[in-house]
């Protein structure tokens, strides 16, 4: 017997309005519109539901280097959603 979840995915066009309790959210290089990570990120309730998949923050910010504080709070969510 395979243990299966329930899940589905949304593009985040679809999600405006919407609210989670969890979220797998990608903001790498596909990011293609001004403020769709801002959407995608404030549908989840905490940053406890909110695992961020792939950071680009060149692209999100138009900045080099990237934001340490940013890159700091992507490694401790995967650590959190990977390494209990």
């Amino acid at each position: 017997m395979l243990p299966l979840i329930l899940s589905w995915a949304a593009i985040v066009h679809k999600t405006q309005g919407s609210t989670v309790d969890y979220a797998v959210i990608y903001l790498g290089r596909k990011l293609f519109a001004a403020g769709q990570a801002y959407v995608a990120v404030s549908r989840v309730k905490s940053l406890d539901g909110l695992l961020i998949e792939e950071l680009d923050c060149p692209k999100l910010t138009g900045k080099v280097p990237c934001n340490n504080e940013a890159l700091e709070e992507m490694d401790r969510n995967y650590r959190y959603h990977h390494h209990p």
